[in-house]
This record gives structure tokens, sequence and C-alpha cells, in this order.
């Protein structure tokens, strides 16, 4: 959990996935966005997945329960790059999250 005064922490149900904790942004108290940072989308591209097209999680996949919710506060891990020798990660299928705070409009926020 972070311990910055400009955030707070932010809990979602995913239903069947389960619990996840993020943070929510603030500026003068005031909410401005919630945040969720490495998220997996898909399995490990390590071992026998190397090289291979991402994998889903399993179906019955959980990131936490309500009492100990998956904390995604940090960002994803970056994958190798040619030339490049700083520290990355082959677990590189994850996704950093950004959601606007308030309700969502009445037929979603994707719906044009």
């Amino acid at each position: 959990m972070t311990s910055d005064p400009a955030t707070r922490p932010y809990v979602v149900d995913l239903y069947s996935r389960g619990f996840i904790q993020g943070v929510t942004y603030l500026s003068n108290g005031k909410p401005l966005c919630h945040y969720f940072g490495g998220v997996p989308y898909a399995l490990q591209p390590t071992g026998g997945l190397r090289w291979r097209k991402p994998q889903p999680l399993a179906p019955d996949y959980s990131y936490g329960t309500e009492k100990d919710p998956g904390v995604f506060t940090g960002k994803t891990a970056v994958c190798p790059q040619p030339g490049n020798n700083s520290a990355t990660s082959e677990d590189c299928s994850q996704v950093n999250i950004w959601v606007p705070t308030g309700d969502a409009p009445k037929n979603g926020r994707l719906d044009n």
C-alpha cells in the first residue's frame, strides 16, 4: 500500500475474479482517478510458454479475496529489449489501468 498523502487505497470487486486494490489519486483531497498497476492479463510467458501467444488466465483464477485483495499499486514489468541491460522481467503480461472517478455513464464508458 502506498503512503503518499495524495493517494488512498481503492478496492474493486471483480466478481468471479476476486478483489483488487489500487489507489485513488487525489488533488486537494478530491479524487482525480483510480489506478491499478501491474495487473496480470495472461499466464507468465516463461518456460514452455516463452515466445508463444499469451495464454489466458485459468477460468478459476482469482486476484484476491475481499479480506486479502490482490494489491496492484505498482506498475507493469518491463519486457526484455535488445541492447537494454536494465532490470527487466519475462513476466510482462500485465497492464496498468486508469479509471475515471464517479459513476459510469448509463450505457457504460465505452458506449459511442
